[in-house]
């Protein structure tokens, strides 16, 4: 999320066609299909302009630093790339498209990057936001083996994001370490290893008490009230993700801000088209 952060500002001078409006301005049917109203339609259009003319221009480099064999700025590319997989989806969601192939092709399309850049550049809210939206769009599960050998590889080991893998590719091992604060041990280990209700109560425990906070969000804690362009969404993934392996009954966290409802089965979301280009 940090790259992000960084470019989008110099980003939005590069593509003078995108042009930011005051909110009061922004009307326009597309606003009905919105999921997170922090931020506007139009908004979020320009994020997306914004974020793929960023990943072209980070491709290009990449393929320079191919030829060039310049090992040091092709992992810094394949990270930023990596970031592409949670920072699109963040934005579509937020905009209210469906889970389409379009979507699914785009993550099998850029998940070898997240997989190359494990063992150089682990960041650990990026990889459980990854995972859990591999797992929600129904990935296969030989990208769970890769993601599996690259963290086994690199000495990685976390609960929660072995969960994941776990769930796809049964050959994994689930430590019983974190990564996160000791503060939410006891609320992961609910969530995991608990059944039924007790585990949507861990869940919505964690939602309301854990999930957006400044430990766990970093630098996109209260994005949305900055003036520049870093805002994408507060998704919590995670919580979707377990739902969907445990098969729970997710009733008690749909009115929840952050849980995203409409990745679920038996829900339904909607981009219109104009949405789907710039």
């Amino acid at each position: 999320m940090s790259f992000w952060s960084k470019i989008f500002k110099r980003s939005a001078e590069l593509v003078p066609v995108i042009q930011m409006q005051p909110d009061a301005d922004q009307t326009s049917l597309a606003d009905c299909c919105l999921r997170d109203t922090r931020r506007s339609a139009n908004y979020f259009r320009n994020l997306l302009c914004i974020v793929r003319y960023n990943i072209v221009t980070t491709l290009k480099e990449r393929d320079k630093n191919m030829r060039r064999k310049n090992l040091e700025e092709l992992n810094a590319a394949n990270f930023a790339l990596s970031q592409a997989l949670f920072t699109m989806s963040d934005v579509w969601y937020s905009m209210g498209r469906s889970t389409d192939k379009g979507w699914q092709d785009f993550f099998r399309d850029y998940f070898t990057y997240f997989t190359e850049t494990i063992p150089h550049t682990f960041m650990y809210r990026d990889a459980l936001a990854i995972l859990s939206l591999a797992v929600l769009l129904d990935i296969e599960p030989h990208y769970f083996k890769q993601t599996s050998e690259k963290i086994r590889s690199a000495g990685k080991s976390d609960k929660l994001l072995d969960f994941l893998i776990y769930s796809k590719y049964p050959e994994h091992p689930v430590s019983e370490e974190l990564m996160i604060s000791v503060s939410d041990r006891q609320v992961i280990d609910d969530i995991i290893d608990s059944q039924d209700e007790n585990a949507v109560d861990s869940l919505k425990c964690y939602l309301e008490n854990h999930y957006y906070t400044p430990e766990n969000l970093g630098d996109a804690y209260d994005a949305h009230l900055r003036d520049d362009n870093a805002y994408q969404g507060y998704w919590a993934w995670e919580i979707a993700a377990v739902v969907k392996i445990k098969q729970l009954n997710d009733k008690e966290l749909r009115d929840n801000p952050y849980y995203p409802a409409a990745m679920m089965p038996n829900t339904d979301g909607y981009i219109p088209t104009e949405l789907n280009s710039c």
